[in-house]
């Protein structure tokens, strides 16, 4: 069981021998378990290897089984593990080393593999029965055809339909009509199509509306066994001790999946799971716990001064001119999804509505699943054979309940027929039900992650993926809470804080949480930010709403230093990558689908001129120097939460230093380790080290790297009282009680007591904070007890700890119970 993990990115720049050459620097920093991304043959050049091409095979491009073994082999002599990310829920099908697809698009229906992916071979569009769709042209059909851009090529004497680059294999009863062109084309055993029709037509379910890669059948014995073959074996030589699940929500029936898994092999497993606002995960699961969105939503709102909720809110409306409530635009934008990109997945419920014959026609029933895929308050329930939790039977009949009325036209015997298909256990498993589950978390996925959060935005601190402007009034008792269930439930659950699919790392969302402190002068800074950027407006845009998302963005990731010129270029077009995606994401005025170039250029040409302004770049250096330290103490105090709080603390790759990154690619660059380990032997490697010199160098981010360094160790050393301990919340006293948080945690042999400062930006001098009579009570039991601080080697005692005390040098502080006095 791991206490800590670090998690690398891998892909053709960086492999398992570049893992090799580090594990000397990882075990030096206390790392336990290395996180690695997918290690399975994936589409070339991949990035991040969610697009697994082959499961019976390491991907060449990141190493081979032998380095696999190595690195097993040297991460054992450290005492170090593996944890390694896994993806069962799809495939990438666009590319020629699927043998799988391959043999699926030869031989069609009667293909071993038929049963692989979930395909649709019986479906109502004529032309596709027992056909796949492959929607992979970039015009359609008919016009690639009188285009000539569909053409017969022999490779190694096979003949193959090509389009471009792209082959497809010819079946073997087509043959005959080699020279009966376009005939052949529509002998195959797929039916070739543009993307747009995919939207409509596609008959296989794909990992949200991503069309290369298509979702596979694992609750199928045989599909389980060929999908994990390989992986069960480096399991078994002992290579890996833990996965994580990806994307467990889009499996047929999630819970029984890892029941399996936990049968075949007991090792570590946490599953890619996200939770919406005050909703708990069910205690029923096998699993160890989740990757840890749930604690990244409730630490970052401890950085949120709620009482300025409204203020913020305010100006962000009054600014952008848009009143438009964050449920009216969530609804809206689940909407455009499920109209546009998702229309095949509302067509295939509406077959399996149909086949429920429960007499409800099918523009009704449209109606009806449109509704409930708008409405649905969570990611997915888990309705299956013998197991109906409560959790979400009492989701279902609310939202069961608000939908029929509704629609009180329906007859209330219909009405009762088709809510027995969610409730009745009886009817568990029906296909219409099983085919929901599965539906919703990509509508919630897109819609809410993926485009609402680019269009509702008062903090982009909050546009997080786990986290939305519902946390914004969350505050200790609500931490408190959330870490004493964790303890009591998933007390093995990652701590995440950044992750390679956040929008914005730790570090940007801890700036940017400085805003709630000072309001008024965000508002300022705000307009006079735009009234200087107004003669770079071109056929009015950026927009007002377009503005003020610009501009949180560069005090977000403005860098603590200045730069030079190729620098500069470098993070100028950092944040035009950024704002692109963005917008696209948005789909108000640009999408991936159909971009608008002028739209986007007028942007990008938009942040040039401002990041030539001498004038206005001055002016955001100005304001982030104001609130940069408050930032980074922020940071310091998640760091240190995320360190000692129930659960496993998860390092994503370069964040042991200042990390402030983008949504990818930004946050997947390649880290630059040699720096790391520099800056690690240098803290260390000064004569009569003393941590406190580091405290006055904050931007070169050593202060970071030292906390983590001395956080890690002490997890690996007092394993059983992470593992096990006790969490106990610390009341503090005082004039400034609500500027910090404080725990304890214990075993009958041991304790320590972390505490933390916040909202530091109205202090005078952050760093020398007077914290005047603020103190920890301490329960009786401690009263008595010596304390010894971790980073700075304090002793105190006494049954209140006063804040001035622990806080001398930083506002962050892990207290070791030392003895107890007699």
């Amino acid at each position: 069981m791991p206490v800590s993990t670090y998690r690398l990115q891998l892909n053709y720049l960086f492999g398992l021998r570049d893992c090799l050459g580090l594990l000397d620097y990882f075990q030096e920093l206390g790392v336990d378990f290395l996180y690695l991304s997918p290690l399975f043959a994936a589409r070339k050049k991949s990035l991040h290897g969610y697009d697994v091409v082959d499961f019976s095979s390491i991907n060449s491009e990141i190493g081979s089984e032998e380095d696999l073994k190595k690195l097993s082999e040297e991460l054992k002599k450290r005492e170090m593990g593996l944890l390694l990310d896994f993806v069962p829920n799809h495939m990438c099908v666009e590319s020629l080393d699927n043998k799988w697809w391959q043999d699926i698009l030869f031989r069609g229906e009667k293909s071993i593999y038929s049963k692989v992916f979930d395909i649709d071979w019986q479906s109502e569009k004529k032309e596709l029965k027992g056909k796949v769709l492959v929607p992979f042209l970039g015009i359609p059909l008919e016009k690639a055809l009188e285009k000539g851009e569909i053409e017969v090529k022999t490779f190694d004497n096979t003949p193959k339909l090509c389009y471009f680059e792209s082959q497809y294999p010819i079946c073997e009863e087509s043959t005959p009509f080699l020279k009966a062109f376009p005939e052949l084309v529509f002998r195959q055993h797929y039916l070739l199509s543009d993307f747009h029709r995919g939207f409509v037509d596609l008959n296989y379910r794909r990992f949200f509306y991503i069309t290369d890669l298509a979702a596979l059948r694992v609750e199928v014995p045989q599909v389980f066994d060929a999908v994990h073959e390989i992986l069960f074996k480096w399991i078994d030589k002992g290579w890996i001790q833990g996965l994580r699940i990806d994307h467990i929500d889009g499996l047929y029936d999630p819970k029984g999946y890892v029941n399996k898994l936990k049968e075949k092999k007991d090792i570590y497993l946490v599953a890619e799971k996200i939770l919406g606002f005050k909703e708990k995960l069910s205690t029923d699961w096998s699993f160890s716990g989740t990757t840890g969105y749930e604690f990244l939503a409730q630490s970052q709102t401890l950085f949120l001064k709620k009482e300025n909720k409204n203020a913020i809110l305010e100006t962000y409306q009054t600014f952008t001119n848009d009143f438009s409530s964050k449920e009216k635009i969530e609804r809206e934008s689940r909407k455009f999804v499920l109209d546009h990109p998702f229309q095949s997945e509302v067509n295939r419920l509406i077959k399996e509505f149909s086949a429920l014959d429960l007499g409800i026609d099918n523009k009704m029933a449209q109606e009806i699943i449109m509704e409930l895929l708008l409405s649905f308050p969570i990611y997915r329930t888990y309705l299956r054979k013998g197991d109906y939790q409560e959790e979400d039977m009492a989701i279902l009949k609310q939202v069961l309940n608000e939908l029929e009325k509704k629609f009180l036209s329906l007859p209330k015997k219909q009405w009762e027929a088709f809510k027995s298909c969610f409730l009745d256990q009886e009817k568990a498993e029906n296909a219409f039900v099983m085919r929901f589950q599965q539906t919703t978390p990509s509508v919630m996925a897109k819609g809410i992650e993926d485009t609402a959060i680019y269009r509702f935005f008062p903090l982009l601190c909050l546009s997080e993926v786990g986290l939305s402007y519902d946390y914004y009034g969350q505050d200790k008792d609500d931490f408190h809470e959330h870490n004493l269930w964790v303890n009591s439930s998933f007390p093995n659950s990652l701590l995440a804080t950044s992750t390679h699919d956040s929008k914005y790392s730790a570090d940007v969302r801890c700036r940017l949480s400085v805003l709630t402190e000072i309001p008024e002068i965000w508002k300022e800074t705000l307009f006079s930010f735009s009234e200087m950027s107004a003669g770079y407006k071109k056929n009015g845009t950026p927009d007002k709403r377009e503005e003020y998302f610009i501009y949180q963005t560069l005090i977000g990731l403005w860098p603590l230093h200045d730069l030079k010129e190729d620098e500069w270029q470098f993070f100028h077009d950092r944040i035009c990558q950024f704002l692109q995606k963005a917008m696209r994401e948005a789909k108000l005025k640009t999408y991936w689908i159909e971009p608008n170039l002028v739209y986007e250029n007028e942007i990008e040409q938009f942040v040039s001129n401002l990041l030539r302004d001498k004038t206005f770049k001055q002016s955001v250096y100005s304001f982030v120097r104001k609130i940069e330290t408050a930032g980074l103490l922020n940071s310091l105090s998640l760091l240190v939460l995320t360190l000692t709080s129930p659960g496993v603390t998860d390092i994503y790759q370069g964040s042991e230093s200042w990390n402030f990154s983008l949504v990818d690619p930004d946050n997947r660059q390649k880290i630059d380790f040699n720096k790391l380990k520099d800056s690690l032997s240098e803290i260390f490697k000064v004569e009569n080290f003393d941590p406190k010199n580091l405290i006055g160098d904050l931007e070169s981010g050593k202060i970071k790297q030292y906390l983590l360094k001395k956080g890690l160790h002490f997890r690996k050393k007092q394993k059983d009282l992470f593992l096990k301990g006790s969490y106990i919340p610390l009341t503090l006293s005082g004039s400034k009680a609500n500027q910090a948080l404080s725990f304890l945690r214990k075993t009958e042999e041991k304790a320590f007591i972390t505490t933390v400062g916040r909202f530091f930006q109205n202090e005078s001098d952050p760093l020398k904070m007077d914290w005047e009579d603020t103190a920890i009570i301490l329960p009786q039991e401690e009263s008595h007890a010596s304390f010894k601080g971790l980073f700075f080697n304090e002793e105190i005692e006494g049954n209140k700890l006063y804040l001035k005390d622990l806080f001398q040098l930083l506002p962050v502080s892990i207290l070791e119970k030392s003895f107890q006095k007699k």
